[in-house]
């Protein structure tokens, strides 16, 4: 895209511009924000392991309703 710019009109060059300033600002968030995303992520897993080991129990072949 780069190799383009010279091509570009007015209204291309100012969108390419924003999208650019754009993703450097998300990816300065992700950097300053990292650790939050570090912090969560333990409990995350935990409620992702509780919640499969709740779907399993509950689908186990003892408690399954038997079919007449």
């Amino acid at each position: 895209m780069e190799d383009n710019l010279s091509n570009l009109n007015a209204d291309e060059l100012s969108a390419y511009a924003l999208a650019k300033y754009l993703a450097g600002e998300i990816v300065q968030m992700l950097r300053n924000d990292g650790w939050k995303e570090a912090a969560i992520a333990l409990m995350i897993n935990e409620v992702a392991r509780r919640t499969k080991e709740a779907g399993e129990a509950r689908e186990s072949p003892q408690e399954l309703p038997k079919v007449p």
